[in-house]
């Protein structure tokens, strides 16, 4: 479709990232149906692809005169940043960050893993919806807009992110319980129910 359009928005590079921008949505939306770890595990494979396929959008400019319209508001980036909070709870770590466009030298700040997540959500959630719309147009400058927030902001902070998911995931952190590998309930499965037919163990 690049060839007959011209347009980036219809690439294989934009196509695979609208892709994996609308995964990563959908995990975001999901975190009420998964426990903490389950949740960090997956973003932990989510994010590089992101990461991969965000890097992989060729240059190109926008087309409109005035920035594209966003529904993401400031309850909306609220709401979902306390969703994540709350699901999080001990692993709602707070870790250093340099901004690398300040004027301020060694200016530091700490910023928290779920405001993290919640900023790269809020870019491709408008991006998701912008190009629902269908209007080449804006697709083109919602992709621009996005993939210059990436190279000047959350692009960073999501390699700071995934250095939190992996302590996370594989540090001993005391009161830790890792849900990926809690044993299952496996009594009333069938097979479960064939090997103890096939034992002759009472049911």
């Amino acid at each position: 479709m690049e060839e007959e359009s011209g347009s980036v928005v219809y690439s294989k590079n934009a196509i695979e990232f609208v892709t994996v921008a609308s995964e990563y949505c959908k995990m975001i939306e999901s975190i009420d149906k998964m426990p903490a770890l389950i949740f960090l595990s997956q973003a932990q494979k989510i994010l590089p692809l992101l990461y991969l396929k965000a890097s992989l959008i060729p240059y190109f400019d926008q087309v409109l005169d005035e920035p594209v319209e966003k529904i993401f508001s400031e309850s909306d980036w609220s709401y979902i940043q306390m969703k994540i909070t709350a699901k999080l709870e001990n692993f709602e770590w707070y870790f250093d960050y340099q901004d690398p466009f300040s004027m301020v030298e060694n200016d530091i700040m700490q910023i928290s893993v779920s405001e993290v997540f919640t900023d790269i959500y809020q870019d491709l959630s408008d991006l998701i919806h912008l190009y629902q719309l269908g209007n080449e147009e804006i697709m083109n400058d919602a992709l621009w807009e996005c993939k210059n927030a990436f190279e000047n902001y959350w692009g960073k902070r999501l390699i700071g992110l995934m250095e939190q998911i992996h302590i996370a995931l594989y540090s001993d952190i005391p009161g830790k319980t890792d849900e990926r590998f809690e044993k299952k309930d496996t009594d009333n499965w069938l097979i479960s129910k064939r090997m103890k037919d096939l034992r002759g163990d009472d049911v």
